[in-house]
């Protein structure tokens, strides 16, 4: 009972926002469509806003999305399939797909919504795709398996497509003097990367549309209304649709960023926040700390193991020596080896499952393991390596093979100025004549403090704690972790850094983060270490307070 109750007040709002839509206001949702209890309506609102969490928690890789090229190929084949032209009835008249049948967009719609298949695709076309994807992401919603068709209707004049404008579309302009006048907060939901090097000077947020965008919606301020602005105005549809649910006043820029000559913002002339490639990629460096997880991307060798024992779909990179893979490795990794092999595989990397990264020690799997997160990687560095990890474990007896592994036919595209800096970084570490792979000895190190250089600065990553209760003389101290970019300042720019933290790891993970920013900077091999072990300590030299 309380499931039919649910699944009811789920379809009346998904209703009445529907009908909104066609008078361009908010939904009451605390009107009554059954009798039911105050407990049956805040179970069943509570379940609603779920549901539009869920649908960006769920939210498939197609988006939603099919090619007009698609689209006509499945009307061509006849398959099996609903197919909705939600323009005007006197265009449908005029002219319309095959087998369309007519639900103009709004009124027509909420009542339509017990006659759509829930068994069927259901491909929704309009003028421009804007208000197809608001009515898809409603559909969807309410139980139907509904699909855009990206452009919407094919051959369209301008004029039609200008009748996309006043349902929940904002113009450009309207969008520009609304920022001027701090009326809302514009939210960008293209990729990350290309936001941060250029965008409209008030969107201050980015969002990037996909899987998992839930969490940030979620967060959003409500004290003003919400703009959100895409490549073209159509997944920004589909979120303000979402977000409508959630409870947002949400709207969309018409045409989106678009192109000069053409529709959105670039259309109406208007100007963007432009960043040169270094600024770009600085801004990615401190992302990465900004979002720095709990485990800052590493896991136990004994966890590492664990996973492949219980055949995780994820990838393993091997970054050794092609000897020493071929010795013996982990089942199913794949040998890449450290240096200018792993920028050539980038685009064989996949960016949607976990990479396992380890190496002999942790040291360089640290370093690759951020230019991955760079180029968009969800990678994790194995601590310790093979050498003083994955080989100490007895699980590691069962999953060791001589069998070579090799990565699939599937590509994943790469930024180009990414693709640059991490081939970039690896030349420089072959370059490299005094510091092997960007790690500097204590013996090294010490004779240069022992020569008076003046040319270097120490930096301690460990805790704050850690660092006043014994240091290496002249260091200064910069905690490795989550938001440690804010400090950043306090580095010299015209300085060799040497940075260290307990065991090697952590800072070869940052040094390879500051050589990106621009840093000469290097890892203090083994780190602080231990008496008797390795690093500063294993070498026998002393600390001060």
């Amino acid at each position: 009972m309380k499931t039919k109750t649910i699944a009811a007040r789920t379809k009346c709002i998904v209703a009445a926002l529907i009908l909104s839509m066609s008078i361009g206001v908010m939904p009451v949702y605390a009107v009554q469509p059954v009798q039911e209890t105050n407990v049956a309506v805040e179970q069943s609102q509570d379940s609603v806003e779920e549901k539009a969490a869920a649908y960006f928690a769920n939210f498939p890789e197609d988006k939603h999305v099919v090619s007009a090229a698609d689209f006509l190929k499945m009307v061509e084949n006849k398959e099996n399939i609903c197919v909705l032209d939600i323009r005007s009835a006197e265009d449908y008249a005029a002219g319309h797909i095959q087998g369309a049948i007519n639900v103009p967009y709004g009124v027509d719609i909420a009542e339509a919504l017990d006659k759509i298949p829930d068994d069927v695709e259901v491909l929704v076309y309009c003028y421009s795709g804007q208000t197809a994807s608001q009515t898809v992401a409603l559909l969807n919603l309410a139980g139907k398996n509904a699909y855009n068709v990206s452009g919407g209707f094919t051959g369209i004049s301008k004029e039609e497509a200008a009748a996309e404008n006043g349902k929940f579309n904002l113009s450009a302009e309207q969008v520009k003097q609304a920022i001027a006048d701090d009326e809302i907060y514009l939210v960008d939901l293209r990729s990350e990367n290309d936001y941060l090097k250029s965008h409209i000077a008030g969107a201050t947020r980015n969002i990037p549309f996909g899987k998992g965008m839930e969490k940030a919606l979620a967060k959003l301020p409500t004290d003003k209304p919400i703009v959100f602005q895409c490549y073209s105005g159509q997944t920004a549809s589909q979120t303000v649709a979402i977000a409508r649910m959630m409870g947002f006043e949400a709207y969309n820029l018409s045409g989106g960023m678009g192109a000069k000559d053409g529709s959105g913002w670039l259309g109406a002339g208007y100007a963007v926040v432009k960043y040169t490639t270094q600024q770009f990629l600085n801004e990615k460096v401190d992302r990465y700390f900004a979002n720095l997880p709990e485990n800052k991307n590493q896991v136990s060798a004994a966890d590492f193991l664990n996973a492949v024992a219980e055949g995780e779909d994820a990838v393993v990179l091997d970054i050794r020596s092609a000897e020493d893979y071929a010795a013996g490795h982990v089942k199913g990794a794949i040998n890449v080896p450290y240096g200018v092999d792993v920028a050539e595989a980038l685009e064989k990397i996949p960016n949607d499952r976990t990479v396992y990264v380890y190496c002999y020690s942790g040291q360089t799997a640290s370093q690759t393991v951020f230019l991955l997160h760079l180029a968009g990687k969800q990678a994790i560095n194995v601590s310790g390596g093979f050498d003083k990890g994955i080989s100490g474990e007895e699980a590691a007896k069962e999953l060791m093979t001589t069998e070579a592994a090799a990565f699939g036919e599937e590509t994943y595209a790469v930024d180009a100025d990414i693709q640059t800096a991490v081939e970039n970084y690896y030349k420089a570490v072959a370059a490299e004549k005094d510091y092997a792979k960007n790690n500097i000895s204590p013996k090294q190190l010490k004779e240069l403090m022992d020569a008076g250089s003046e040319d270097i600065c120490i930096v301690d990553l460990r805790s704050a704690e850690d660092y006043a209760a014994g240091h290496i003389e002249g260091a200064i101290n910069l905690p490795y972790g989550k938001g440690m970019e804010e400090n950043f300042d306090i580095l010299p720019t015209d300085k060799t850094l040497i940075l260290q933290c307990y065991s090697g790891q952590t800072a070869s993970q940052t040094t390879a983060a500051l050589r990106v920013k621009g840093y000469r900077a290097y890892n203090l091999s083994g780190g602080m270490g231990a008496e008797g072990g390795s690093g500063w300590l294993g070498a026998g030299y002393t600390l001060v307070k």
